[in-house]
């Protein structure tokens, strides 16, 4: 079974682990996956738009899982 990192998973790289547990990102970490800044996250999380996230304490993180699933569910197919 191949393993990939953290960073594959902001490169847009599936990430598999040997455990269960989510892989959550920092905002830092989806802004630069998507080369938007923080500032542009804390806006969406205003709005309330943009992915799922969650608090732990002070610090914001979203689960890879559902990044994944909000980068899918905003692919449009190109129309001729």
């Amino acid at each position: 079974m191949s393993h990939t990192t953290t960073t594959d998973a902001l490169r847009g790289g599936s990430a598999r682990t040997t455990t269960s547990a989510p892989i959550y990102l920092t905002t830092e970490m989806l802004a630069e996956r998507w080369e938007v800044s923080p500032g542009t996250l804390a806006n969406w999380r205003a709005r309330g738009t943009g992915p799922t996230y969650c608090k732990i304490g002070n610090s914001v993180r979203y689960a890879l899982a559902d990044v994944e699933q909000y980068e899918t569910a905003g692919r449009t197919q190109a129309v001729a």
